[in-house]
């Protein structure tokens, strides 16, 4: 995340952090994220927070969408590594799904069916153990999505 990002999203904790009333000890409290790594953010010396960290402080917080998809946003477009599918998943807290929340049940499914299709023996075409697998991983996403 470059400086100017980095500022932009520290500058965004810290009012709503204070709207909320919070201190840093008590954001710390309720994030799991240490004061002093607050304060570095907040005041933009600390780059390159995690999807994990975002999305916690997106979630104490009760940003807006838009506040958290543009920070977000930001975020993936400026790591150099690239961001795992797993993380940006398992960390966002109003995925939908034809207006329906998605929990992390159906989450981790997801996880697993897409683990099996791109983990099958690399050819276009699947053989008879690889299909069966995604059947099964595929009928425990539908049915995780409709227990909810």
């Amino acid at each position: 995340m470059s400086r100017e990002i980095s500022a932009k999203f520290g500058r965004l904790v810290k009012r709503l952090r204070k709207k909320k009333g919070f201190s840093y000890h008590q954001l710390a409290a309720k994030t799991g994220i240490s004061a002093s790594y607050l304060l570095r953010l907040e005041n933009g010396d600390r780059r390159s927070p995690s999807l994990k960290v975002a999305f916690t402080l997106a979630n104490v917080l009760e940003m807006s969408i838009e506040q958290l998809k543009e920070s977000i946003d930001a975020i993936i477009y400026e790591k150099t590594k690239g961001v795992k599918l797993e993380e940006q998943l398992l960390y966002c807290h109003n995925l939908t799904i034809n207006d329906k929340v998605i929990d992390s049940d159906f989450k981790e499914r997801m996880l697993d069916l897409i683990d099996v299709i791109v983990t099958s023996n690399g050819k276009s075409t699947f053989k008879v153990e690889d299909q069966i697998l995604v059947m099964n991983a595929a009928q425990a996403l539908k049915e995780s999505y409709h227990a909810q």
